[in-house]
């Protein structure tokens, strides 16, 4: 039962977001807070969002569609599986 309201409240919000960007002629953008992005993805976009060490945060915009993505380089940081640079380290001081 619960999955089927997640699925179809998924399913809401992507429809919605859809429309959203279909009518105001946006290829990205927010809609009510939720981060979308209908552009073709691309090699450095996907490496950009899903593994980058310049960037602190751990939620990071989608690749493509609606949502976010995860920087599992700073996930691993956080969680003690992957070594920050030296860089990273005298930064956060």
């Amino acid at each position: 039962m619960i999955r089927t309201i997640v699925r179809v409240a998924a399913v809401a919000v992507f429809t919605a977001t859809a429309v959203h960007a279909y009518r105001e002629k946006k290829s990205h953008g927010l809609y009510y807070r939720i981060p979308f992005d209908f552009r073709p993805p691309t090699i450095e976009k996907a490496i950009s969002r899903l593994w980058n060490p310049d960037d602190p945060r751990v939620i990071t915009p989608p690749v493509f569609g609606v949502g976010w993505s995860i920087n599992f380089y700073q996930a691993g940081v956080d969680m003690g599986l992957i070594e920050p640079t030296k860089d990273e380290e005298q930064a956060q001081g």
